[in-house]
């Protein structure tokens, strides 16, 4: 299997996780530096921005990270399929 991208690997750790992860969290499960994650969350969370039309942004909270439903689609979803991320 080829070398997957970081930015790739942290979106689907996130998005699986289902909850907020620490930059240190992520660091040590990816085996690579602090300062690494910080570069690459920021770089894909600037891509999600750009992305027309998509339904997820990846958001900092006081160090943790978490990728949530854009707030102007949380009330469409059915409540039965919310989720509480803390």
């Amino acid at each position: 299997m080829s070398e997957v991208d970081i930015r790739t690997l942290l979106e689907a750790t996130l998005f699986g996780a289902g909850r907020s992860l620490s930059v240190d969290e992520l660091a040590e499960s990816m085996q690579t530096t602090p300062q690494d994650i910080v570069t690459n969350l920021e770089a894909l969370q600037h891509t999600m921005k750009r992305r027309p039309g998509g339904a997820l942004q990846l958001t900092d909270v006081s160090g943790r990270w978490v990728m949530e439903v854009k707030p102007k689609l949380a009330n469409h979803i059915p409540s039965s399929f919310r989720t509480e991320i803390p």
